[in-house]
């Protein structure tokens, strides 16, 4: 049995019979070896034909293939990585560019000298203007002395190189200084009132204010009458000759034209002509509003500070003042980085066209309507919007700031009105700021391979309908919490004058920043009452609910992982090639393995497959050595074998 074993599957002869024709095979014998093992040539050949490697396994190729997948998924993230994170870095460098670290040191040395009167000896703070002579007081003591400084002298010299800036000696003035009062129209006074007083002032309004031209005094002036001389500062001038724009202030909004007192560049000038205000009761009982407006320059910073400083005469009585200065940089291509900021700026630019295109290609092949109701893409499409208008204002700010520059050039001592483009450059921020905003956002879409990253979004998608109701019911409550104390405390506190300010005052409550002793004082009933009763039901009762809602769709996500899409394993393939590229030990991959087939003399390497053709050979055997000595057909064919050379296995039907 061993020799005939070895002879069958082990023994590989060296010589060469006689190639004799080969007997035909009978319904159950098969040829062991197809090749004539005498003849060199035909081994040659059979052994080569043998030697090549049969289709590979189905297994292998699947492997093969979400392999490859998983390379092209991750160089496709490395790359929108990679140009997402440049394009954060370059639109990060435009915003900053238009912002300034000493911003806000400026603002409050601004602040100092002109509303603090900080710089003067005897200076007369705003906030302690409360009536109509405190104006007065304030622009003598404060603006005027910070604008128009004396003269400075050291070691018995005057400094001339000092003159046209301010008292810090920092800040240069830009033109000159100048004043604007709107009006209300006299009407006359509601019953019962009309029995006491026949003329009264109403709430202001910018298409109904006062736009006559009085002589000096407000006195009625008649055009008719030759005699009849109109004051200059009485003389009312549309918006279109004093390029002025509304202005927000603390209860309304005032528009761009008005009296106008130019308070010129002249200290002794400057007093004089408020001194004659003064006199001729230039703010009186229908004024609404005194407008102070400068600019000056920082030429250190390389920055503007506007004053669109408002102090308002409200008919309740009494005077509010407003202090408003914008600090802004208008040309920004001056010092060490014009080069690198105007380099920036051309990328987003291009950047911004690269996106533009993208999109379009995108829309055109998913269609419109599938292409609007993807949310990333409705996204993609506002910023893209948003940039395109930032683009158009960027090169209009940039021709203001050029006609502004040529204006003020040509007349030193007139007032330049820089309104116009302060309100430019805020807009223009505001939108730098919100594309900022979104693609800061846009970087949880990059991270959506992150198992753990995407259950946020999917929480809030699970909890959806339920954080819906639960919003309408809230809203309901809130609101009507906010009537209340509107009602109750609104006429008493300045937390709650309004709806708006009751909103933002209960939403500080609910972060437990409140205070319980005015509430008290305006109302010893009502306070314990709608304080507790709001901290139970919406800080403790709904503020949970809330809470609830989001644990309870966080666990269910977090248990059905299934809700999501499986990219997470992107995360180890990437970290296994980092890991395998810096030649560190990983977690290897599972050996993709297939069939091989080897030429004589090398061992096949899969057990299996030998097991298989061994057990195959040894039951072939013992159907041989069961065999019959009767059966002369098979007789026969094993002394054929043995004089042609030609091996058969010889299957037995017994």
């Amino acid at each position: 049995m061993l020799a005939t074993f070895y002879a069958l599957i082990i023994k590989s002869p060296d010589v060469e019979d006689e190639d004799e024709d080969a007997p035909e095979l009978n319904d159950n014998e098969e040829w062991m070896h197809d090749n004539d093992l005498h003849s060199v040539d035909k081994l040659k050949a059979n052994q080569k034909l043998h030697s090549l490697p049969e289709p590979p396994d189905e297994e292998y190729i699947r492997e093969c293939r979400q392999r490859r997948f998983k390379e092209m998924q991750m160089n496709a993230i490395i790359r929108e990585i990679a140009l997402y994170l440049f394009f954060l870095y370059i639109i990060l460098a435009v915003g900053y560019g238009n912002r300034d670290p000493w911003s806000y040191l400026y603002y409050s040395d601004v602040e100092e000298t002109f509303s603090k009167g900080s710089f003067s000896d005897d200076g007369y703070a705003m906030s302690s203007i409360v009536k109509s002579g405190d104006v007065y007081d304030w622009l003598t003591k404060t603006l005027v002395p910070g604008m128009i400084p004396e003269d400075r002298y050291y070691d018995g010299k005057k400094h001339d190189f000092l003159k046209g800036f301010v008292a810090d000696s920092n800040s240069y003035r830009v033109g000159s200084p100048r004043l604007r009062l709107v009006r209300v129209k006299p009407e006359k006074c509601l019953m019962p009132i009309y029995k006491y007083e026949q003329e009264c002032r109403m709430d202001y309004s910018m298409t109904d204010q006062d736009k006559t031209t009085y002589k000096i005094g407000w006195q009625a002036y008649n055009s008719s009458d030759p005699s009849s001389v109109a004051g200059e500062y009485w003389t009312y001038k549309d918006s279109s000759i004093t390029k002025g724009y509304p202005i927000l202030g603390l209860m309304a909004t005032y528009s761009g034209g008005g009296y106008t007192v130019e308070l010129g560049t002249d200290k002794t000038e400057a007093l004089k002509r408020i001194a004659e205000l003064k006199d001729n009761r230039w703010i009186d009982k229908y004024t609404r509003a005194v407008i102070v407006e400068f600019v000056i320059y920082n030429t250190n910073l390389n920055m503007f500070a506007v004053s669109m400083s408002t102090i308002e005469f409200l008919p309740t009585g009494g005077a509010f003042p407003n202090y408003q200065v914008r600090v802004f940089r208008l040309d920004r291509y001056i010092g060490a980085y014009t080069f690198f900021t105007l380099a920036c700026e051309i990328v987003t630019v291009l950047f911004v066209i690269f996106f533009l295109v993208k999109e379009i290609r995108v829309m055109k092949k998913q269609g419109v309507k599938p292409y609007f109701k993807e949310f990333w893409n409705v996204v993609e499409f506002v910023t893209i919007c948003i940039s395109i208008g930032t683009i158009v204002m960027f090169f209009y700010r940039l021709f203001i700031s050029i006609s502004l520059q040529s204006e003020f050039s040509s007349n030193l001592h007139k007032f330049v009105n820089f309104q116009y483009a302060v309100y430019w450059d805020e807009l223009f921020m505001y939108l730098v700021a919100i594309i900022i905003f979104v693609n800061n956002l846009k970087f949880l879409r990059l991270l959506r391979f992150n198992k753990r990253m995407g259950m946020l979004g999917q929480t809030i998608k699970y909890a959806g309908n339920q954080m819906a109701m639960f919003v309408l019911a809230f809203s309901v409550i809130f609101m009507a919490y906010a009537q209340l104390c509107y009602l109750v405390f609104g006429r008493i506190l300045m937390d709650y004058s309004s709806i708006i300010t009751c909103l933002e005052t209960l939403f500080s409550m609910m972060l437990n920043k409140f205070d319980y002793q005015a509430l008290e004082q305006a109302s010893p009933f009502w306070a314990p009452l709608v304080f507790f009763s709001f901290t139970i039901i919406v800080t403790m009762v709904l503020i949970n609910m809330f809470l609830t809602l989001i644990i309870e769709a966080f666990g269910a996500v977090k248990y059905n992982l299934d809700r999501q899409k499986n990219d997470y394993e992107i995360v180890e393939f990437m970290m296994s090639k980092l890991t395998d590229f810096f030649g560190t030990t990983a977690k290897k991959d599972k050996p993709m393995t297939q069939f091989s087939y080897n030429e004589e003399g090398q061992i096949d390497g899969n057990a299996d497959v030998l097991k298989c053709r061994v057990e195959t050979i040894v039951g072939r055997l013992e159907n041989y050595l069961e065999m019959k000595p009767g059966n002369k057909e098979y007789w026969n064919t094993l002394q054929k074998m043995k004089t042609t050379g030609r091996r058969r296995i010889i299957t037995s039907e017994y």
